[in-house]
């Protein structure tokens, strides 16, 4: 199993076990998330966090398919509505305590997946473009119109 498998499982599991109570993330605990709806607790959860930079309704449509059962935009605002802002913060404390306490290369923590690249700058590289001194200024004139 490759790692970003492995941690999709993770992930999964934690909405799994975040969903076993979702009474606990709700507004009102009593009313809110009980019935069953087209956007469920695990539905929900999902959704937010597979949606990329596309409009509600398209992401809707990629999420459960384009057909007459789509739930709406003001489906999405309900269901919304209802959660607890502690929900997600939630879900990552749970996937945490799923890692393995080892590091990463021996160095990095996983706290969160979100999609993004992280690339490892090579030590000796790094050394050899600082130790030339046009290349140093060349960096520092960047940095600085980067502040």
């Amino acid at each position: 199993m490759t790692y970003s498998n492995l941690m999709k499982q993770m992930l999964m599991a934690s909405i799994d076990e975040l969903s076993q109570t979702p009474e606990n993330f709700a507004v009102h605990p009593d009313k809110d998330f009980t019935r069953n709806r087209k956007i469920g607790f695990h539905d929900f959860l999902l959704l937010l966090l597979t949606m990329e930079d596309d409009c509600l309704r398209e992401e809707l449509y990629h999420f459960f398919g384009r057909t007459d059962e789509t739930p709406s935009k003001a489906a999405f605002y309900h269901q919304r509505a209802k959660l607890k802002d502690n929900a997600l913060w939630e879900l990552l404390q749970i996937f945490n305590q799923k890692l393995q306490p080892t590091l990463y290369r021996n160095r990095y923590r996983l706290v969160a997946c979100d999609g993004s690249v992280a690339d490892e700058v090579d030590p000796e590289l790094l050394a050899k473009v600082l130790a030339n001194p046009e290349m140093r200024a060349l960096l520092n004139s960047l940095a600085k119109t980067m502040k």
